[in-house]
Parts: C-alpha cells; structure tokens; sequence
C-alpha cells in the first residue's frame, strides 16, 4: 500500500533534510518490519537586484535632487515581501519619497516596505532631497527579503553627485558721486566650484 504525507514547510526552511518518516508494520509472517524515508525540499530563492541612479550627476546647493531606485526580481522565484533601505548623505534634507508599490517611512535613512513582487516585475523609488552643503555626496540603498537569495552582490548600490556651490567676488572698479547720487562699477568674479545665475 501507500501512505501519503503532506506537509506545510515554512518559506524560509533552508536546503537539505526536512523530515524522517518512520513507518512500522506487523504481520503474523513478519511480526516487525521497518522502513523509512526522506523528504528533501528545494528552498525557494529569489535574486533581487537593486540600481540607483540620480537625476544629474552635478547640481547647486539647494537645488532639488532626486535619487531614482530601481529593484527587480530575477527569480526563480516570487518575493514574498521586498524591503529597500536607502541611507540619504548626512548633507542633504528629504523633500519627498515615494513608491511604486507599498510606501516609505523616515528622514534621515527612508525605509520602503515594497510588498511582493513576483519574477521579473520592478518596483521604483523616488526620492528627492535638498543639498545643503558642496562636495561630493553618496547615496547608498540595499534591498531585502524574506526569501533566500543567492546572489548577494547585486542587493546594495550606490550613486554619487557633486554639489557645488557659487562664491562671487567684488571688486570695485570706480566710483564717482553726482550731487548725492554714488555711482559704484563693480567687477564680480565666480570664485566658487558653481555656476551663478540672476
């Protein structure tokens, strides 16, 4: 005969061994017979793999800069869950963060919780901040789930802008007086690492 056994196995169990059947029967020719049996599973994987991107490679400080993350599931398997964790400069201020699917919380390191996201779908981030200070600023975000992946590299990226930051200098040309009216000329030098406008 034939006995079947069915089994729920939790999505994270690991690879390899997950049960030992024992089966005892008896008979008047055989008054012990044993046998037994394995039940092997193949964890369920997903290779999530993360980009970033920003919205120009160079901006002023206070000028709006929006960082662009891009997660996609390369199977073999459905996500059940997707995290992104993106850790914002220490230079810049959040403006706004928005998802594609699910929504994100924090300031200073903006956690999405994305939802499932089944083999070969994307899911987007978009995050806009305020440089506050000149140099070079680097945006760092990783994605996670509850399932295995394999292939761990490809879960952290990063992204890196300049921000520069205009310094005019004056120097005084010539200057005369009409009754009470001061002309001043002015010659002014950018002497800083930006553009200046207006």
């Amino acid at each position: 005969g034939q006995i079947s056994i069915n089994e729920l196995v939790p999505i994270s169990t690991r690879a390899g061994l997950v049960d030992l059947v024992m089966v005892k029967a008896t008979s008047a020719a055989n008054p012990l017979v044993m046998d037994s049996a394995v039940a092997q599973v193949t964890a369920a994987s997903a290779d999530l793999a993360i980009a970033v991107s920003a919205s120009s490679s160079s901006v002023l400080v206070g000028q709006e800069l929006t960082y662009t993350v891009k997660v996609t599931n390369n199977g073999p398997d459905a996500a059940p869950s997707t995290t992104v964790t993106d850790v914002l400069p220490s230079t810049v201020v959040l403006l706004s963060s928005n998802a594609s699917s699910g929504s994100c919380v924090g300031s200073r390191t903006v956690v999405c919780a994305l939802g499932p996201l089944g083999v070969g779908l994307s899911s987007t981030v978009s995050i806009t901040v305020i440089p506050q200070s000149p140099g070079m600023t680097t945006n760092q975000a990783k994605v996670a789930s509850e399932i295995s992946d394999g292939l761990l590299q490809n879960n952290t990226a990063t992204t890196t802008t300049f921000v520069q930051s205009p310094t005019l200098s004056a120097h005084i040309l010539s200057q005369s007086r009409s009754g009470n009216i001061l002309t001043i000329n002015l010659a002014l030098t950018n002497v800083g690492t930006g553009g200046a406008q207006n």
